[in-house]
């Protein structure tokens, strides 16, 4: 019996998915057409999820945007912003439109891949900018006690203060 189906390997008729259920998954992949078919119905399972996280990326990535304008201010806020504004949601955008294409069968995995990375090298720099400004992070709430260091304190406005106190609070 082949793990613990009730199929006996001499019953199973010559098909590809029968030949591929007899060898096994050795690289937990499909051989030959299989594994195309089987990404191809994955992908077609999870578009809905997929588009309605790209929904909730974006509305998330403005509300990142704005809040970060309110505790960073004015001058350090510049750059952060434009980086949302300009890179983020535009790539997340594309990434909503791509999930539409006739073709997202064979572009959609490289293009996520592609986007993820350069949301991620998105992130870094804004947190880079963020500390050469004299900010240690955008959260000190959200780094360990013990590697807190005291950063260098500038006038924030009555709204920051709130904002920055509910975040620690959560």
């Amino acid at each position: 019996m082949i793990m613990g189906n009730r199929f006996r390997p001499e019953d199973l008729p010559d098909l590809p998915h029968a030949r591929q259920l007899k060898a096994g998954f050795p690289w937990l992949t499909f051989d030959g057409e299989l594994e195309p078919e089987f990404r191809q119905s994955v992908l077609d399972e999870h578009l809905r999820h997929i588009r309605i996280n790209l929904c909730l990326a974006v509305t998330i990535t403005l509300a990142f945007a704005a809040l970060e304008a309110v505790v960073l201010g004015r001058e350090l806020n510049r750059i952060p912003s434009m980086i949302h504004m300009l890179v983020m949601v535009p790539l997340l955008m594309l990434s909503f439109a791509a999930s539409f294409s006739v073709r997202r069968h064979r572009l959609y995995s490289p293009f996520a891949f592609i986007v993820a990375t350069l949301l991620g090298l998105s992130v870094a720099a804004i947190q880079i900018i963020v500390s050469l400004g004299g900010t240690a992070i955008l959260f000190p709430c959200l780094e360990p006690e013990s590697t807190r260091q005291e950063p260098r304190r500038r006038p924030q406005s009555e709204v920051a203060s709130i904002f920055r106190a509910t975040i620690c609070a959560t």
